[in-house]
């Protein structure tokens, strides 16, 4: 339905709930289960502080995260003193793509 050849009519309406309310329907069913796996499966980890030289951070343990897992950091920059999030997700190479 690209130039609107059919603009009324069963056809039509079919070609609108395809192309349109069934992909929204679908976006919003994606992002449901994201929600429940997520609120399901989250795990909080507290990091240790770690000091190497003039340099200080913390060590996480990520032996248990698996593909499709995300891991959300959260720090303060020392320069400017704001706060800045990373996401981090883990993902699976294929084996015939290593």
């Amino acid at each position: 339905m690209t130039n609107n050849v059919i603009g009324s009519g069963r056809i039509a309406a079919d070609l609108t709930l395809r192309d349109t309310t069934l992909v929204q329907a679908q976006t919003q069913v994606d992002q449901l289960a994201a929600t429940l796996s997520s609120s399901l499966s989250d795990q909080a980890t507290a990091g240790t502080a770690v000091t190497s030289g003039t340099q200080s951070g913390f060590n996480l343990n990520l032996a248990n995260v698996l593909p499709g897992n995300t891991i959300n950091l959260t720090f303060t920059t020392n320069a400017s003193h704001t706060q800045q999030q990373i996401q981090i997700v883990r993902v699976t190479i294929h084996p015939r793509c290593r």
